[in-house]
C-alpha cells in the first residue's frame, strides 16, 4: 500500500473544497458531514492518541486540543487510505507524533502526511508563510491549530513562497 504524496495532497484537497472555506479548518465539522461521530474517552495506554471504527472516532481526554485535531485528521486519513472509504473494523491511531517516521507503519505515515495536508492547505500555508514572515512559528502554528512539529512536518514537504 504506497501512496505518492500527490495523492494524498489531492484527496485533502478534495474534502477542503467540497466542505469548507473557513479557517482553520473545523475537522470536526469535517468528519460530522463524513457522517463520523467523534467522542472522547479515556484511554489508559499513553501511546494510543485514539481509535476510529465503523462511523465513529474516538480520541483521548488526555490530549490536547490541537492533538485531538491531528488525531481525527489521522483516523479520517486511515479511513480514506486503509479502508478506501468503506466500512472498517476498529482500528487504533496509536502513533506517537515524536516518532512518526521512526517505527510507525506505512499507513501511519501516510495517516500522517493527510492530516498535514487537510489541516494545513498548502495555498492557506503559503499565504501565511509571507504574512508571518519573521515572526516566530509558534504563532503560525496557533493561526492553524495545529501542534508545532505537524507545521514543520508540512513545511518540510517541499512548500515554497513565490
Amino acid at each position: 500500500m504506497k501512496y505518492e504524496f500527490v495523492e494524498i495532497e489531492k484527496k485533502a484537497q478534495e474534502i477542503i473544497e467540497d466542505c469548507f472555506s473557513e479557517f482553520p479548518l473545523p475537522i470536526v465539522s469535517i468528519v460530522n458531514m463524513l457522517g463520523f461521530d467523534v467522542v472522547e474517552a479515556i484511554i489508559f495506554d499513553p501511546s494510543i492518541r485514539g481509535f476510529i471504527e465503523h462511523n465513529k472516532i474516538t480520541v483521548s481526554s488526555g490530549i490536547s486540543a490541537v492533538e485531538k485535531r491531528v488525531c481525527i485528521a489521522q483516523a479520517l486519513g486511515l479511513y480514506h487510505f486503509k479502508y478506501d472509504g468503506k466500512s472498517l473494523e476498529k482500528e487504533e491511531v496509536s502513533i506517537l507524533p515524536e516518532a512518526i517516521f521512526k517505527s510507525s507503519s506505512e499507513i501511519d505515515k501516510i495517516a500522517y502526511r493527510f492530516a498535514a495536508a487537510l489541516l494545513i492547505p498548502k495555498d492557506r500555508l503559503i499565504s501565511k508563510l509571507k504574512e508571518f514572515r519573521g515572526c516566530p512559528m509558534d504563532l503560525m502554528a496557533e493561526n492553524f491549530a495545529v501542534p508545532k512539529r505537524l507545521l514543520s512536518f508540512r513545511m518540510q514537504q517541499g512548500v515554497k513562497i513565490k
